[in-house]
């Protein structure tokens, strides 16, 4: 049964940034995963912290690459864009696999992608809309969602990565269930990102809007 419930770990996707009280649950090789009680849902709030090798364009590359996502967020199964704004803003779309007899999640995402100029920190913000696009017959659209990455370089391709998430996946699986077991999903898919980001062909991804450490 534990495989039906950590499928909407890699839905978990509402940023508190300020939230108090975070509690370490799992760590990894250079992954730290921590959770937080929040006043507006029984589902708990998600923090990680990480370290990353590669650089910030190889990051956005892989984060923007909607058809990858299958290759390593836990669980999906589909991911494609829905439509591009500019070279750092997009809608997009993704599905996540349920273990029957659970129904399949599927949500409608807006990512923005901003620099600081001063410091070189990376934001990646990704806000729910579920009316994007029609609901599936048995399929559950996600409807409060939103997902904040915080990528820090503090060398030549060494970055220092925050990710902020919470998720209300909808249905009827209880609270306590999913905060069970809320911690699988995030640290799985981490543990993939710090491996496909050195991979062909985000390893050499460049962006022009975007600026690197060693060009500061």
């Amino acid at each position: 049964m534990k495989g039906v419930f950590v499928l909407f770990l890699a839905l978990i996707t509402s940023v508190k940034v300020s939230q108090p009280n975070w509690e370490l649950k799992k760590t990894g090789p250079g992954i730290f995963i921590y959770t937080s009680n929040t006043e507006s849902s029984a589902i708990k709030d998600i923090k990680a912290t990480l370290d990353l090798k590669g650089s910030l364009s190889s990051v956005v590359s892989v984060v923007t690459d909607l058809k990858s996502y299958p290759k390593w967020i836990y669980n999906c199964t589909e991911g494609r864009v829905l439509s591009v704004v500019g070279d750092s803003e997009l809608y997009f779309y993704q599905r996540i696999h349920a273990p029957w007899p659970v129904s399949d999640r599927d949500l409608c995402s807006h990512y923005k992608i901003r620099q600081n100029p001063e410091t070189l920190e990376l934001t990646v913000v990704s806000q729910a809309i579920p009316n994007l696009l029609p609901e599936i017959e048995g399929v559950v659209r996600v409807k409060k969602s939103k997902t904040q990455w915080r990528i820090r370089p503090i060398g030549n391709d060494i970055l220092k990565g925050e990710y902020y998430l919470s998720v209300d996946p909808g249905g009827d699986v209880p609270a306590w269930l999913i905060n069970l077991f809320i911690t699988e999903g995030p640290y799985g898919s981490l543990l993939k990102l710090k491996t496909i980001i050195n991979e062909a062909p985000y390893k050499d991804a460049r962006y022009s809007w975007l600026k690197e450490f060693k060009e500061k």
